[in-house]
């Protein structure tokens, strides 16, 4: 099974392509398509890192997540929900004031890159649609619960109290 983390590094039975030289493979994605054959990989995993990139440049990536993917093959997509954060905000959490959403949102940077573009679940599903992949297998998902059960999502679905998930069959 080829499972691929991308825009990250560190996760075990993974490769994890990133910008960073801490990665199995490292590529500057604002650059490049992603190094994998056609139809060649079961599971993608995609974590915080789609706002790294323009709106269009993250269209190209996950019209390239589609390329790679198997036939049945699963991708999982992470990113800040910008509608929950501001929940948190208005409750008084003291985890959501604005120096942290302002780190964010605000030119955050990861591997040498800030923060381009802030999605929200309809902008990123219609990206997905328009990538290839059918609207009958792309799922909003809760924190920790995926729609493919072979996927196990400790180890990468993290900060629920930030982020909504989609994942796309392809």
């Amino acid at each position: 099974m080829t499972k691929v983390n991308l825009c990250g590094a560190g996760l075990k039975d993974f490769i994890n392509i990133d910008a960073s030289w801490k990665a199995d493979k490292t590529v500057n994605l604002n650059r490049r398509k992603i190094p994998m054959k056609d139809n060649s990989v079961d599971v993608l995993i995609c974590m915080s890192a789609i706002g790294y990139f323009t709106k269009e440049r993250g269209e190209f990536l996950i019209r390239d997540v589609h390329r790679i993917l198997k036939y049945g093959g699963v991708c999982r997509f992470g990113t800040q929900d910008l509608e929950l954060i501001c929940e948190n905000f208005l409750a008084n959490d003291p985890d959501f004031k604005c120096e942290r959403i302002n780190e964010w949102f605000n030119g955050y940077e990861a591997s040498g890159h800030k923060s381009k573009y802030v999605y929200d679940e309809i902008t990123l599903l219609k990206l997905f649609i328009n990538s290839g992949f059918d609207m009958s297998n792309i799922f909003c998902m809760p924190y920790q619960e995926s729609a493919d059960l072979t996927v196990k999502l400790g180890q990468y679905d993290n900060r629920s109290e930030q982020m909504f998930f989609i994942e796309a069959v392809k």
